[in-house]
């Protein structure tokens, strides 16, 4: 291993700690709150200090460690397509498919075509916008053509002022 490699694999373990150390931060307020979603817009609640700050060093690590280990002209491509999930989630929210989807079962989805027929947006055309947003989590693709909310989209099923801000952006 050279100097780089060395510097890297050093790098890589102190992000990795950082990521275990807040994610326990995470997890007590989970298990202090018994509920699957923390505080935050789509509750109402604001965060405590140290959930805000676990919070924000998960994310700030897991783009750290993105830029450590992928391949630079895979990263900056990647980037350069990032207008693309923004205007999906324009589309999506516009169409309301957060609420069409809170009618199905997740477990066994719905599928591309019923909607399709909802929302009036070709299946061809919809099925890469809810692919582009399952590959953010979301959305849920859980079987070959059949999508669901994930717990990310559920917290705009009904939340019109929310999704209008969406559509804002």
């Amino acid at each position: 291993m050279d100097r780089s490699s060395s510097k890297k694999a050093e790098t890589l373990r102190a992000l990795m700690r950082m990521l275990v150390d807040a994610s326990e931060v995470v997890i007590k307020q989970w298990d202090a709150e018994d509920q699957p979603y923390l505080p935050g817009p789509a509750t109402g609640q604001a965060p405590s200090q140290e959930l805000f700050e676990a919070r924000r060093i998960i994310l700030g690590a897991c783009g750290m460690c993105a830029d450590l280990v992928q391949d630079p002209l895979e990263r900056l491509s990647e980037i350069s397509f990032s207008y693309l999930p923004a205007r999906a989630l324009h589309i999506a929210a516009e169409a309301r498919v957060f609420d069409i989807l809170a009618e199905t079962d997740p477990s066994s989805g719905m599928d591309i075509q019923d909607i399709s027929h909802c929302t009036g947006i070709n299946a061809g055309k919809l099925i890469r916008i809810l692919r582009c947003l399952c590959s953010l989590h979301i959305f849920s693709e859980v079987k070959p053509s059949r999508f669901a909310n994930s717990s990310t989209s559920q917290a705009v099923v009904g939340n019109d002022p929310f999704r209008s801000w969406l559509i804002l952006k």
